[in-house]
């Protein structure tokens, strides 16, 4: 796993460690960075170009707009596709399509 993801906004440039990154949520063509510390870092980068640098045993893509950490997740609740609730007490959809490969990788962590 690489140990930082780079992201540039209009005044700098961050260095986000991969450990310290709770979700990644898509908005339109960007990509918003949650951290364990509470802050948001938004990156002009697409999330599928993000996920390329992370650790897919620890990070995991659970609906078309939103990666998780694995290592984070506190509850699932059963549905549809369900729904994640995060270290931080967010609340993520689990997409239909991913609900299957989700629940392997999150019972087995």
């Amino acid at each position: 796993m690489k140990g930082n993801i780079v992201v540039s906004d209009n005044k700098k440039i961050h260095a986000i460690p991969c450990v310290s990154i709770l979700r990644l949520e898509s908005q339109g063509g960007y990509t918003i960075i949650h951290s364990k510390n509470n802050k948001q870092y938004v990156s002009s980068n697409h999330l599928k170009i993000i996920i390329r640098d992370l650790d897919e045993k620890i990070f995991f893509r659970v609906h078309k707009s939103h990666v998780v950490n694995l290592q984070e997740v506190q509850t699932y609740e059963k549905g549809k596709g369900g729904l994640i609730t995060m270290s931080d007490g967010s609340i993520v959809v689990v997409s239909r399509r991913n609900k299957t490969e989700f629940l392997r990788k999150f019972c087995s962590k």
